[in-house]
């Protein structure tokens, strides 16, 4: 891993010594717990290389200072046991946005227009995805070692 290449099978044959790169710490992971095969994917316009790491298990704090709970909602995104409330506003306008936005690139129908709605809906998709993970919640105001509780994705019910 010193020299950060690697070497691919291709339908043409292996290729060697093709030079990658990351951040320091996604390196030194990969140096020190590299296990397995490695996949190039094109995702994007861009290429990654995804390699299976064995990490090992982290111990449990066992012992947290205190405890947070979340309550996820639609007019308020999250409302902490502390009290702590995080509106939906900033959010419901994006989301509002994107609605009108989709909409136009969809009744032009250009090509240049399909490929800027491609794109905008990796943009939306990956926003939706880090809101569920409850990413949005300013965590420097917990109490240190505290817990979140947050309902997962899958658990969530959906609205009809």
């Amino acid at each position: 891993m010193d020299e950060r290449t690697v070497s691919i099978w291709t339908i043409a044959g292996r290729m060697k010594h093709l030079a990658f790169t990351g951040q320091d710490e996604q390196l030194a992971v990969l140096a020190a717990c590299r296990k397995g095969e490695s996949e190039l994917l094109f995702q994007g316009g861009q290429w990654f290389l995804a390699a299976t790491c064995e990490v090992p298990e982290v111990a449990v704090n066992t012992s947290p200072d205190g405890f947070v709970g979340v309550d996820l909602g639609i007019v308020n995104i999250a409302t902490t046991s502390t009290g702590s409330r995080y509106s939906g506003r900033y959010l419901n306008r994006r989301r509002e946005a994107d609605r009108k936005l989709r909409s136009k690139l969809q009744k032009k129908g250009t090509k240049s227009a399909k490929r800027r709605a491609k794109r905008r809906a990796g943009k939306e998709a990956r926003r939706a995805r880090d809101i569920s993970r409850c990413h949005h919640i300013e965590r420097r105001n917990r109490p240190s070692q505290a817990v979140f509780a947050c309902s997962p994705a899958d658990s969530l019910s959906t609205r009809t």
